[in-house]
């Protein structure tokens, strides 16, 4: 059974990382998601995610990971290793 009140909750707790900035887009997200999946696809490490696929500098690193980003990054080592795929 879905906890709607727990949802929003974490919904609410999510718009922190926005730190006063308005809501991306979903084209932004879209761009977000298409640099998760080429990493699910052929998983490297969190800083190669963010640093050679998103292209972002060292100041990214804490932000990203502060919002689960090395939890992603090891969701997708774990997805390719359950398909056979990985290291």
């Amino acid at each position: 059974m879905i906890d709607h009140n727990r949802q929003k909750g974490a919904a609410m707790n999510n718009d922190k990382h926005l730190d006063g900035q308005p809501r991306p887009t979903a084209e932004q997200v879209a761009w977000v998601f298409s640099h998760i999946r080429d990493h699910a696809r052929e998983p490297g490490s969190f800083r190669h995610l963010i640093y050679q696929r998103m292209r972002f500098d060292c100041r990214a690193y804490s932000p990203l990971y502060g919002a689960g980003g090395l939890e992603i990054s090891n969701m997708c080592h774990a997805a390719a290793a359950l398909a056979g795929e990985g290291d």
